[in-house]
């Protein structure tokens, strides 16, 4: 007799490995999908007979990943093992695609009984969930949704959680095979259809300049503004023009010369220091090469426009009343501390915070103290203050 073949995805590398151990006794185990969108690309490829998933997944959670399965993977039964209780979060899974929901504190002998159930195409709902609520659900049609409710598309839904997740707009670009234009057109429509008016603006170096500009622009849509190590603006001192002549200028000749690597090595040196490839291999891998990949950018377009294209001046801070939160690495390079001086002299509501133990890559550097600052400051300026 066949066994029933299975594809295991969860992001929890301790609870797949046990799932691993239990499970390859009694089924065959043909891969183990570690986000949502491995987990499709997977199911199309591996035509397994189950799909045991998450719902919290990083890149694309379980329940998006479901939809997209049932359109594009629908030979494969789709069974939810997951830590949400919540019956809304059971009901979006069963409208989704799925054929069973088992919760992560059930027995393993439970598991097994949902996965046989599941592939013969029959409905399993584990015993702490199957009240009358879930029996109205699974003998109900489509849910009718009124003309105020709020319906985020897959696409939106899709930006929405790589957003969440700390993804640039850029990474999100690339992610999903579309422009950051678009991705700019998504993010500024998630914020419509959830009656987002006002946000906290975040910027890191260069994108504190768009974040600046932002304010100025269209100051009723921002909250809050967290500088981290801004890249500009700059007093006119020796020390930014020795930092100018050491790092910036013989970057632009290597990349002039065709050298994009040893460019961006160059210039990465000057604002990091000169141990910075461990740490950001550590804590962002593959992002060196990520840099050097789009190197025309950042040299062609980026670096022109903020070293000679912005301005920002006195007046123009001036202008940014809402509150700003200036932050500097611990050990950053010492043009950071004199650029946030002057942000702070320049500024009206502006307050300044170390990140200990950091340099210029601040939230690579200190993740946790970084988050717990921002908590704070944001837990202090509320989006909607009573």
């Amino acid at each position: 007799m066949n066994r029933t073949r299975i594809l295991l995805a969860d992001d929890h590398t301790v609870l797949i490995d046990a799932l691993v151990n239990f499970l390859a006794n009694q089924f065959d185990i043909v891969g183990i999908a570690r986000d949502g969108r491995s987990l499709i690309a997977m199911a199309k490829q591996d035509r397994p007979d189950v799909i045991v998933t998450d719902i919290s997944m990083p890149d694309l959670n379980g329940i998006d990943a479901a939809r997209i399965l049932r359109k594009e993977a629908s030979f494969s039964k789709l069974l939810f093992l997951s830590m949400h209780s919540d019956l809304p979060l059971v009901e979006e899974a069963f409208r989704a695609g799925a054929l069973g929901y088992v919760l992560k504190v059930c027995s393993a002998d439970e598991l097994v009984k949902a996965i046989h159930c599941v592939a013969k195409g029959a409905t399993y709902i584990t015993p702490l969930l199957a009240g009358d609520l879930i029996s109205t659900l699974l003998t109900a049609g489509p849910q009718q949704t009124g003309g105020e409710t709020t319906t985020l598309t897959l696409r939106q839904r899709e930006v929405l959680q790589l957003l969440a997740e700390g993804k640039t707009m850029k990474e999100v670009a690339s992610q999903l095979g579309i422009s950051t234009r678009t991705t700019e057109s998504h993010k500024y429509e998630i914020m419509r259809q959830l009656g987002i008016q006002r946000a906290h603006i975040v910027g890191h170096s260069s994108s504190v300049a768009v974040a600046f500009q932002l304010a100025l622009d269209a100051p009723d849509a921002v909250r809050t503004l967290v500088s981290m190590d801004a890249a500009r603006p700059s007093p006119p001192s020796e020390l930014q023009a020795a930092f100018r002549r050491s790092f910036v200028e013989p970057a632009v000749e290597r990349y002039a010369a065709g050298d994009k690597e040893g460019a961006v090595d160059g210039f990465l040196c000057g604002v990091f220091g000169a141990d910075y490839r461990r740490p950001l291999e550590q804590g962002l891998p593959g992002a060196f090469e990520d840099a050097v990949s789009c190197a025309d950018t950042f040299f062609t377009q980026e670096l022109p426009a903020l070293w000679q294209h912005w301005s920002f001046t006195e007046a123009d801070a001036r202008r940014i009343t809402q509150p700003v939160l200036a932050v500097v690495g611990e050990q950053s390079a010492p043009t950071f501390p004199e650029r946030r001086e002057l942000l702070l002299s320049w500024l009206p509501n502006a307050e300044a915070f170390e990140l200990p133990g950091a340099t210029h890559l601040l939230h690579v550097d200190n993740p946790r103290g970084m988050a717990e600052a921002l908590a704070s400051f944001f837990a202090r300026h509320p989006l909607d203050p009573t």
